[in-house]
């Protein structure tokens, strides 16, 4: 988990996009990492573009993207 000392990296739709499931959405765990709190209110992706996140978030962020399907 990010324990808040490294490299920010700023919340695109480029890095949401890229951080998606197979099927095209994310994980309560994932966008927790993101600040988002479960469950999604409307309108959270503009929320949270633009806004800065440790660089270990992005990188658990992305090596979840499937996970929650795969314990299907």
């Amino acid at each position: 988990m990010a324990d808040g000392t490294g490299t920010k990296v700023r919340i695109t739709r480029q890095l949401l996009a890229s951080g998606a499931s197979r099927n095209g959405g994310w994980s309560k765990e994932q966008l927790g990492l993101l600040g988002v709190t479960w469950p999604p209110k409307r309108g959270w992706v503009r929320r949270i573009v633009g806004k800065w996140i440790d660089e270990e978030a992005v990188i658990e962020f992305f090596n979840l993207a499937n996970q929650h399907l795969d314990q299907e």
